[in-house]
């Protein structure tokens, strides 16, 4: 379980040997398992779910330090996923800011709107690649898969409170 921003989260992970290869928070167990394999059956990964404690301690501190150095503190692969391209240009967005989706589609157009759709909620490491950050044209809080649009809300909130200290 990790404590974030007020929520506790259940949270688990995609392993492979020693390498963490995608993590999830959920509400739910049931929830959090079948992300994870979506995640995993999406960008064609072998490994296996695990709920590991000592790894939720070590997934919160990076949170932490996620949000207190502005900045992504794990240094993730990103050729191991599919339309690792849309991971790339979410990670180019500034802490504190956000895109709407159209102008996002736009940056990544080489794929139909419905792909990146997919990958976006096929996000392997949510909060560390940021897809929080993308918003609908008119401004307000799109869906945020798996967490809902209060969280969403919430992370995009506290990240511009942050910014503006």
């Amino acid at each position: 379980m990790i404590n974030l921003l007020g929520y506790n989260l259940l949270s688990a992970y995609l392993i492979k040997g020693d390498r963490i290869l995608a993590y999830s928070l959920n509400f739910d167990r049931s929830s959090l398992i079948r992300q994870l394999e979506k995640i995993r059956d999406f960008h064609g990964l072998e490994a296996e779910i695990v709920f590991n404690e000592r790894l939720d301690e070590y997934f919160e501190e990076k949170l932490k330090g996620f949000f207190k150095y502005k900045r992504n503190l794990l240094d993730i692969d990103l050729s191991l996923y599919r339309y690792s391209e849309v991971y790339r240009e979410l990670l180019r967005i500034p802490f504190g800011g956000v895109v709407t989706y159209s102008d996002f589609y736009r940056r990544v157009g080489k794929y139909s709107f419905f792909e990146v759709i997919r990958a976006l909620t096929r996000n392997p490491f949510i909060i560390f690649i940021p897809c929080h950050r993308l918003v609908r044209k008119d401004g307000k809080i799109g869906g945020y898969a798996p967490l809902g649009k209060a969280f969403k809300e919430k992370i995009i909130e506290f990240e511009r409170g942050i910014k503006e200290k």
